[in-house]
């Protein structure tokens, strides 16, 4: 990568584990919270909470995307390029 991608780069990763961190340990905890309360939850609160049982319930959904999009862009143009050379 070139240099001038290593900063943002940096502070895009720090910010999407920040709010990884968030969904996945904080909200589960004021969602016990809201549910004890037995009141009507706001739209927006209610898109957090789904967002936050999505990670905690289906994480390795993700670990499947970043795999298929490593093989995307790392693996698959080694294999491409390998089999150019045959049909030359």
């Amino acid at each position: 990568f070139p240099v001038t991608i290593h900063y943002p780069a940096v502070v895009s990763v720090v910010a999407l584990s920040v709010v990884s961190g968030l969904l996945i340990f904080i909200v589960p905890t004021f969602t016990e919270m809201f549910k004890s309360s037995g009141q009507e939850l706001p739209v927006p609160t209610k898109v957090v909470v789904a967002m936050s049982e999505g990670i905690v319930n289906y994480w390795w959904f993700g670990l499947v995307i970043a795999g298929f999009i490593y093989f995307l862009f790392s693996v698959l143009p080694h294999i491409l390029d390998h089999c150019r050379l045959y049909i030359k």
